[in-house]
């Protein structure tokens, strides 16, 4: 569905306050775990999901496209109804935006993790053993006061995000974002060399600048990472996601809607800043969440909840934690579906099966369940549902058959809005 279509479509006064809510299951959706022969949406107990998909509509989605395994922040562009490859922000300026930090077009932003590194200089955890949050405070802390790049010109800022990942931004003149991931993806092999994308003055300037800074850092690293213990040690850096800010239509510009996003995690929440929404203050779990969704119902249209999780598990490999994520969330969504949103739905940004315990290529399981009221030729209210089609459950194989079809996520938004009233119609 074209997003100029939909942005010209948008309805400025719709007759009634619609409220529109999308719960996002971080990487829920996956393959079958051996062994167990069912995905975690599958195997988990979810009476409340199932309900909904017997009311609601289900199918399949591509957050980028067939084949394409996509990171976070494409997936939740496409969500939300961006394009995921022509709109595409790197995760360094999302996870920099989410911490609060302040970017301008002098920044350039790296997504960076702690990892450990052996005698031989080949990558044993890409982690850091999930580096304790604290750690990663006060180790960041002393690289910000010991780490100067004035020869350079430039300005550097590092900061903690959550466990074993921290923020790099170069703030100077003549900077690139063009620069290569030095994160390998895989223990057993040596972090990448810095690389440029395309060999230009700025970017190979910013190799230059990036392979001084590495140079100072790692012998901080070694020093301070040295009473850890040697399988987990966060001892060097993997440098990801390099990106320069630039400003978006925000979603009330687009599509007249004002949001709140109800997540906890950095680079969530600077996807949603990215996007002009307002950032609820950070909660305790996924209940709490929900809470805040109730709290806050009169004072937005649309409501993004975020729960991360089902990722989490997903790249640990932890199966059985999976299924019980999925499960936390269907234990809580009845304070959702009770304030009775116009439009509700469920999906993923990703698919991150337990098996391969990454991110994939499958599309991602959704379904949307939507009611308005209407007036009969009698003249009596009566409430319209969306379309159901024959899914009893909420599901990949369900989803594979549903009304929805298989079709690119970002033409969900459209959908929503279609099913919430925000859209007039096409043509005479």
């Amino acid at each position: 569905m074209g997003r100029e279509l939909i942005d010209q479509l948008v309805v400025d006064n719709p007759k009634e306050a619609t409220k529109i809510i999308f719960l996002v299951m971080d990487g829920a959706s996956g393959i079958p775990f051996p062994g167990v022969g069912k995905t975690a949406l599958q195997a988990a107990k979810k009476p409340n999901m199932d309900a909904l998909a017997k009311k609601g509509v289900t199918g399949l989605m591509d957050p980028v496209a067939p084949g394409i395994a996509p990171g976070s922040g494409p997936g939740h562009l496409a969500v939300f109804g961006y394009d995921p490859v022509a709109e595409n922000m790197g995760r360094g300026v999302l996870e920099a935006l989410g911490i609060g930090l302040e970017l301008t077009e002098r920044h350039i932003a790296a997504r960076c993790n702690f990892a450990t590194v052996n005698s031989s200089g080949i990558l044993i955890d890409r982690r850091a053993g999930r580096l304790p949050t604290p750690d990663c405070k006060k180790i960041c802390a002393i690289l910000q006061n010991e780490i100067d790049m004035s020869d350079e010109g430039v300005k550097v800022t590092i900061a903690p995000v959550k466990e074993h990942r921290f923020a790099l931004l170069l703030e100077g003149e003549g900077l690139s974002p063009e620069i290569e991931d030095t994160d390998p993806n895989e223990t057993g092999y040596p972090c990448k060399e810095f690389s440029v994308v395309k060999a230009e003055r700025a970017s190979l300037r910013t190799v230059h600048v990036l392979r001084k800074l590495d140079s100072r850092l790692r012998p901080i690293l070694a020093r301070e990472s040295a009473a850890y213990p040697e399988a987990t040690r966060p001892n060097a850096a993997l440098y990801r996601g390099f990106s320069k800010f630039r400003k978006y239509r925000s979603m009330y510009d687009r599509y007249g809607l004002k949001a709140l996003a109800v997540a906890n995690y950095p680079m969530y929440r600077g996807v949603s800043k990215l996007l002009g929404m307002e950032l609820n203050p950070i909660t305790a779990d996924f209940k709490s969440q929900c809470e805040a969704v109730r709290d806050r119902w009169n004072d937005f249209s649309f409501f993004f909840v975020h729960y991360k999780n089902t990722d989490k598990f997903g790249e640990d490999g932890d199966f059985e934690n999976k299924v019980k994520a999925v499960e936390e969330v269907d234990a809580n969504l009845p304070i959702l579906t009770a304030l009775n949103p116009n439009v509700i739905v469920v999906t993923s940004d990703h698919s991150t099966p337990a098996a391969l315990m990454k991110h994939s290529w499958h599309p991602v399981a959704t379904m949307l369940f939507a009611h308005h009221n209407v007036k009969t030729k009698k003249g009596a209210v009566d409430t319209v549902t969306s379309m159901p089609d024959a899914a009893q459950t909420y599901d990949e194989m369900a989803c594979a058959s549903g009304g929805l079809g298989r079709q690119p996520l970002m033409n969900l938004m459209g959908i929503a809005l279609a099913h919430a009233g925000r859209l007039e119609k096409y043509g005479a």
